[in-house]
């Protein structure tokens, strides 16, 4: 138990490295978080400070108004674009947790493996929504090669995943006719 001399604590050394873990633990993917955040938001202001002109607009009203909507319509479009980032990157967070809890239990629930297959899906659909815009010109070509490749490592551990649960089936299913 921590001691109070004047103005501090006195902890021991067992009690200084569960601290320092449990900080490491549960504060530091949160800074983390902030700083990737706070990155992403001055990078988005580099971005639109350095944005080309506009250009000098037309007396016509007609083309006023489908500028305009295009303008909306891109709007849309990139938030869409950030939208998709965020779930993907919540997913390959999701992944992390679910190898990490894989490899600590042999036993795996069904449940698990249902919600896994859900989520699986959901980002199928995704994938396929961004490749579609990707096709069509709607996304930029630097977006979407890093799409490519968030892809590609998502799909090679969700492959991983999916391995270790049906390994996980196939142990358990020996067992259960054992007894």
């Amino acid at each position: 138990m921590p001691e109070v001399r004047g103005d501090h604590l006195d902890v021991s050394a067992e009690e200084m490295r569960f601290l320092r873990r449990s900080f490491r633990r549960f504060a530091l993917p949160y800074l983390i978080a902030g700083i990737a955040l706070g990155a992403l938001a001055g990078a988005g202001a580099a971005r639109v400070a350095g944005a080309p002109p506009p250009p000098v607009p037309s007396d016509d009203p007609r083309l006023r108004g489908e500028v305009a909507d295009l303008r909306s319509e891109v709007a849309a479009l990139s938030q869409r674009v950030v939208g998709s980032e965020s779930a993907l990157a919540k997913t390959r967070d999701r992944l992390v947790a679910l190898e990490g809890r894989g490899g600590a239990s042999a036993e795996v629930r069904a449940e698990d493996a249902a919600d896994l297959a859900q989520r699986l899906d959901a980002s199928t659909r995704r994938i396929e929504s961004l490749e579609q815009r990707i096709a069509s010109g709607q996304l930029p070509a630097a977006d979407g090669a890093r799409l490519e490749e968030w892809v590609a490592t998502l799909g090679s551990r969700m492959a991983r995943v999916e391995a270790e649960l049906r390994s996980g089936r196939e142990a358990a299913a020996p067992a259960k006719q054992a007894d």
